[in-house]
């Protein structure tokens, strides 16, 4: 059996995703390929060279920068202060004062495990909630999303259904 009739190299089931694993040969004359592998993982399609040990292109549903966005919105000039972490990265503590928002953007990892949460204080509230979890907001807001922080609870923006939703109340204890 020749190279090129040997595609699909590995496949495992891993929960609800999916690995698979390609090769794609080198062809011969003046488009020569490098050899590559194709990793497709969930919803992400990885390419691997090979020849330079890199990436060199990952994409699927939700792929590229995400941007979130956490606005005060507590009215009687009410500061926020807001800290958010993921595993990885901590984006230290910020206040934000009435009508200010805090804006940070990355690009979720291949895996779809991205995840960021912040803290939310001042003198009358402490709550900690997810800011983006690639699981619930893969689709609900791939490229912005939108936290509107108000005197009730708080509202998210679904960028996929254009509306706003009302998620957390804060609670009266």
């Amino acid at each position: 059996m020749d190279p090129c009739s040997k595609v699909l190299l590995l496949l495992l089931f891993l929960g609800s995703s999916c690995l698979c694993l390609c090769f794609v040969p080198s062809v011969s004359g003046a488009e020569q390929l490098s050899n590559e592998t194709v990793i497709l993982f969930g919803p992400k399609v990885v390419i691997w060279s090979d020849d330079t040990k890199s990436v060199l292109e990952a994409g699927g549903r939700g792929n590229g920068r995400t941007t979130v966005h956490i606005q005060n919105r507590l009215g009687g000039g009410k500061n926020l202060s807001v800290h958010c972490k993921s595993k990885d990265d901590d984006l230290q503590p910020q206040t934000l004062a009435e009508g200010q928002e805090f804006v940070w953007g990355f690009n979720p990892n291949v895996w779809g495990t991205t995840l960021f949460f912040c803290n939310l204080m001042n003198p009358t509230l402490n709550f900690v909630f997810d800011a983006y979890d690639y699981k619930r907001d893969e689709i609900r807001c791939s490229s912005q999303c939108i936290w509107l922080v108000a005197a009730e609870g708080m509202y998210a923006r679904d960028e996929a259904a254009n509306l706003w939703t009302y998620m957390y109340p804060w609670s009266s204890s």
